[in-house]
């Protein structure tokens, strides 16, 4: 029975399944389905997914046979997987890219199958063909609805707050160092959404040094009370 769609991410239920401790990747991440003219791709997870070196992040986008899929950066699909999965021959895609180029176009803004006579999206109203073209060369002439398309820029993975460290360090070692780390902590989110990628990684190696400094602070403080209660025993035992 031919697969109409297939599933791909961490989880072992997927179709196919990058294993529990593939870093970054979603436990769903996306699914690959056959809309009966064209492979599309569907991403739903958290960090995207980079197909032909541009990321997609919760879109649905048309795929070609050979396309580079990479799941998190790293993990890169393989189309031996995706042909035996939809039961589909290299022979059918090469008679699927003759129709499309015939009969069908798809918009480069939602990925939604549009005839080739049409102008515009029916589903977003982006211009299509050339119209687009159109668009793009005369902008006193573009539509409300018309939106030039620009692929997403690929971004670095959010790096690690380390709150939980400076947390730590704040109750069980030194006051002073852990609040300055949980302070760096907190800024680590807001400066990577922002777009501040260097600036958020800063942050988060700040708010990981400053903890360790308050593990040695407090490591050396307890050495010392102890190597000072042997003292004051020592002496002790020897005033009798």
């Amino acid at each position: 029975m031919e697969k109409k769609e297939i599933s791909i991410g961490r989880s072992i239920s997927c179709d196919i399944s990058l294993g529990e401790s593939a870093d970054y990747a979603s436990s769903y991440h996306g699914t690959i389905f056959w809309n009966g003219t064209q492979l599309m791709y569907k991403d739903m997870s958290t960090n995207g997914t980079i197909i032909n070196n541009n990321v997609f992040h919760n879109k649905i986008v048309p795929i070609n046979h050979g396309d580079t899929i990479l799941i998190a950066g790293k993990y890169q699909i393989s189309w031996g997987q995706i042909d035996s999965l939809l039961s589909s021959s290299s022979n059918t895609f090469q008679q699927t890219k003759v129709l499309n180029s015939n009969n069908m176009a798809y918009c480069n803004n939602c990925g939604t199958p549009v005839n080739s006579g049409s102008s515009y999206c029916p589903n977003c109203g982006n211009p299509i063909g050339a119209n687009a073209n159109s668009a793009n060369n005369n902008p006193y002439q573009q539509s409300p609805q018309q939106h030039a398309y620009q692929q997403p820029q690929q971004r670095p993975f959010k790096p690690s707050s380390n709150m939980v460290w400076a947390i730590l360090t704040t109750i069980f070692c030194c006051l002073p160092t852990g609040i300055y780390a949980i302070i760096l902590a907190s800024k680590v989110d807001s400066l990577y959404y922002a777009g501040r990628y260097d600036e958020a990684e800063e942050a988060a190696n700040g708010a990981k040094k400053w903890s360790i400094i308050g593990g040695v602070i407090a490591i050396i403080g307890w050495l010392i009370y102890v190597i000072f209660v042997i003292l004051l025993a020592v002496g002790a035992a020897a005033s009798y």
